[in-house]
C-alpha cells in the first residue's frame, strides 16, 4: 500500500473520498517562487449512510465504526491518497487524488454445496482547484478556492458454485462536481496555529462537503504537526445507483514545506 497521505477507515466508495485540502503554509509575504505544502496524517474514520452500487441489490443501510473497518484491512488489495499544495505569492495550487481497490471474498455451504461470493471495488477521486490568498498577515491568512472534482466508481459481485458461476452484476459510475472552499488559519503563537479548511459543491452529486478543523504546532520553517477532526459528506443518486454517506473522525499528521 503506497500513501503520501495515510487514510485508516472506512473510505469513500465501498473504499475512499479523498481528502481534500488541511493546511497549506504559512504566511506568504516573504516569497519568492513557487512553494509545496506536502500532508501526511492518520485518519480515524467512520462511515455512515445509504448505499446501493450494484442495482440488482436492495439500498443498504451503513454503519461502520473505525474498529469496524480495521477488519477489512486485509481485503485492501491498493491504495493511493496524496495532496499537494502550490503557492506563489497570493496565488494557490492543489491536486488530491485518492484510489482504493478491495476485494473482500465469503464461502459458505448451501445445502451441501459450497457457494463463493467474491466482491470487487474500486473507486477513484481527483480534485484540482485554485485559488487566491485574500488575507495575508502574521496572524491570519485567509484563502479561497474553486475547484472541480472527479469520480469513478466500479464494483462487482460474483456468486458460483466452482467450476461454474452462477450470477455475476456490475456496475460503473462516473460523474463530475464543481467546488468552492476556503481556508482560514489563525497563528495564536510563533508555533501554535488553529486552522479550518472547507470544501462544497454540487454537480453530479446533489450536494459534496468537506470540513476540517484543528490546531498545530509548526517545529520549524519544514515542517508541522497537526491534530483535529475531519467531516465528509457525499449525496450522489443517478437511477438506482445511491452513494449517500458521510466519513467522519478525528486525524493527526505531520506536513513538510519545500
Amino acid at each position: 500500500m503506497v500513501a503520501t497521505v495515510l487514510l485508516i477507515g472506512a473510505s469513500s466508495s465501498p473504499a475512499a473520498e479523498v481528502a481534500d485540502a488541511l493546511l497549506p503554509g504559512a504566511s506568504t509575504q516573504t516569497d519568492s517562487g513557487w512553494h509545496l505544502y506536502w500532508p501526511t496524517y492518520l485518519w480515524a474514520a467512520g462511515l455512515k449512510g445509504t448505499t446501493r452500487t450494484l442495482p440488482q441489490l436492495p439500498a443498504s443501510k451503513v454503519d461502520m465504526s473505525f474498529a469496524d473497518s480495521l477488519a477489512l484491512i486485509n481485503d485492501v488489495e491498493g491504495a493511493l491518497v496524496t495532496t499537494v499544495y502550490a503557492h506563489h505569492g497570493r496565488f494557490l495550487a492543489m491536486l488530491d487524488l485518492s484510489w482504493t481497490r478491495v476485494s473482500p471474498s465469503e464461502t459458505a455451504n448451501v445445502a451441501g454445496t459450497t457457494v463463493i461470493v467474491d466482491s470487487h471495488s474500486e473507486s477513484l477521486a481527483i480534485l484540482s482547484a485554485i485559488g487566491y490568498r485574500f488575507v495575508d498577515s502574521p496572524k491570519l491568512i485567509v484563502d479561497g478556492y474553486l475547484g472541480v472534482k472527479v469520480w469513478s466508481m466500479d464494483n462487482s459481485l460474483s456468486v458460483y458454485a466452482p467450476p461454474i458461476i452462477a450470477a455475476k452484476v456490475s456496475k460503473t459510475e462516473s460523474w463530475v462536481d464543481g467546488l468552492i472552499g476556503g481556508q482560514v488559519r489563525a497563528n495564536i503563537t510563533d508555533r501554535i496555529f488553529a486552522n479550518a479548511i472547507g470544501f462544497a459543491g454540487t454537480g453530479g452529486s446533489t450536494f459534496v462537503g468537506d470540513l476540517y478543523a484543528g490546531v498545530g504546532y509548526q517545529f520549524n520553517k519544514k515542517w508541522d504537526a497537526f491534530a483535529g477532526y475531519r467531516v465528509q459528506y457525499v449525496n450522489y443518486e443517478n437511477g438506482s445507483f445511491i452513494y449517500d454517506i458521510t466519513q467522519h473522525g478525528p486525524l493527526l499528521g505531520v506536513a513538510a514545506k519545500f
